[in-house]
């Protein structure tokens, strides 16, 4: 949950950061002086990849912890 939490805000403040750039760094025209368009981001693919990293980064090590018996890691 941490992680999924996690990832919808990062998606949410790189959006706003992007639509902050696009708004600073317009020309006196209104064109931007660099080339940003938010609407182009992938914030769904960096959403999902986010969540399988950190569920990866929370199962891994426990799945790895379960196979090692409980006594012989309090001993060592």
């Amino acid at each position: 949950m941490i992680g999924a939490v996690g990832a919808l805000v990062g998606a949410g403040l790189g959006f706003g950061f992007a639509h902050l750039l696009l708004l600073v760094s317009a020309k006196a025209t209104g064109a931007p002086s660099i080339p940003i368009d938010p609407a182009q981001g992938e914030y769904l693919g960096a959403v999902v990849l986010a969540v399988v990293a950190s569920g990866l980064a929370a199962v891994l090590p426990a799945w790895s912890a379960s196979r090692i018996d409980p006594l012989e890691a309090i001993q060592s």
